[in-house]
């Protein structure tokens, strides 16, 4: 009988060492993970090479960019649908109040789009990136570009 017991106790201290090892295990894996997000929140993307890659798609035709504008105050959405087929807001968050006074339905998170198309509630009106809801990931932002583009197209070559 005391056998019996002292096997249970062994058994359950070897089981309790285990657990603990596994917890200090699964510390060091969440702490290993914590330092790989803070390492990809911290790139920096070289300006020098954005610069070069906008100056590319700048020199297609009929695409335009208008940096360093405030919406509604240099430059007006009513304008640019006038003069433009299709317009991408890229506005990063703080969402104008031009933008909603121009008929465009936002949330508190940001402007509301087709999620298949980014396409605000205003036919040919685009939106991506923080403009939808701050995330500060850029590679989202970047994927909000390339469907943006492809409806952009698909609007344009519309027979």
């Amino acid at each position: 009988m005391q056998e019996k017991l002292d096997d249970k106790r062994k058994n359950e201290k070897n089981y309790t060492d285990n657990m603990k090892k596994i917890a200090g295990e699964l510390e060091i894996i969440l702490k290993k993970i914590k330092e790989k997000e803070n390492e990809v929140k911290n790139i920096e993307f070289d300006k020098k090479v954005l610069d070069a890659e906008i100056d590319q798609i700048a020199k297609l035709r009929n695409v335009h960019f208008h940096m360093q504008q405030s919406l509604g105050t240099n430059i007006m959405l009513s304008d640019l649908r006038k003069e433009y087929d299709a317009v991408i807001l890229a506005i990063g968050s703080e969402i104008a109040d031009h933008v909603r006074s121009a008929g465009i339905k936002t949330s508190k998170r940001g402007i509301i789009v087709n999620a298949k198309t980014y396409e605000t509630n205003i036919k040919g009106i685009f939106a991506g990136g923080n403009a939808l809801a701050e995330g500060r990931m850029a590679i989202r932002s970047l994927a909000h570009g390339k469907f943006m583009a492809e409806s952009v197209h698909q609007l344009l070559t519309k027979p």
